[in-house]
């Protein structure tokens, strides 16, 4: 806040955009942030568009795709740096898992699929009964599934990401083996950096990017009045 009261003309008031900014800033070094930057300009617009993407997600409204996108490259961003910078691959590989899972979500969304809350009627013939005997929740009559259904189903309404999935699909499940039998998660051994080397060139492959093109330090000129 310090900084921001530095290069603000006046002093941040809670909710102004100033406030917004560095607030957001100072999560992205520490944790998974609502932010997602890169060096060229128009940062700060970004920056503005995204924070009120995660604002939106955290009232349960549905923001534009694209800002939901740069939530979860910056999640990923995050990832690489808890491994890279403090050696703690457990937790890059939990980061990763929640950006895979809500990069299908977010496309089912998309496709006005609610993966905790579908019904029947969405799902397509060849996956229907399936999924009924499966999925359904009896006493709200929806259906409630995760990541490999949602993949599935999103291969099944020919969306490059299922595709995409089902491409990856053998590689992934060995992944999440070594995950769920972490010691952060069911089991006892510790995730080894090779397991999330892995699996971040399998969420890379599912946003259609490199890693050299994940976000950098953001640049956010303030308006100095």
């Amino acid at each position: 806040m310090l900084i921001c009261a530095g290069v603000c003309s006046t002093t941040p008031r809670p909710g102004d955009r100033c406030t917004g900014r560095w607030r957001a800033f100072g999560a992205w070094a520490t944790r998974p942030s609502q932010t997602s930057w890169s060096r060229s300009g128009g940062d700060a617009e970004r920056l503005d568009r995204i924070v009120d993407a995660a604002h939106a997600l955290q009232s349960g409204k549905a923001p534009e795709p694209e800002a939901v996108r740069a939530l979860l490259i910056d999640l990923v961003t995050n990832a690489v740096r808890t491994v890279r910078l403090a050696n703690r691959p457990d937790d890059g590989v939990a980061r990763l898992y929640s950006a895979i899972e809500k990069l299908a979500k977010a496309a089912l969304q998309v496709r006005g699929i609610n993966n905790s809350s579908a019904s029947p009627e969405q799902i397509p013939e060849a996956l229907r009964e399936e999924y009924s005997r499966r999925f359904l929740d009896s006493e709200e009559g929806v259906l409630k599934f995760g990541l490999d259904a949602s993949y599935r189903l999103l291969a099944a309404l020919e969306d490059p990401l299922g595709v995409a999935y089902l491409r990856r699909e053998g590689e992934l499940s060995r992944l999440l083996g070594a995950r769920n039998g972490s010691l952060m998660v069911h089991g006892w051994s510790p995730v080894k950096t090779d397991v999330f080397d892995r699996m971040l060139g399998i969420a890379l492959d599912f946003l259609g990017m490199e890693q050299g093109e994940l976000p950098t330090l953001p640049f956010l000129p303030f308006d100095q009045g």
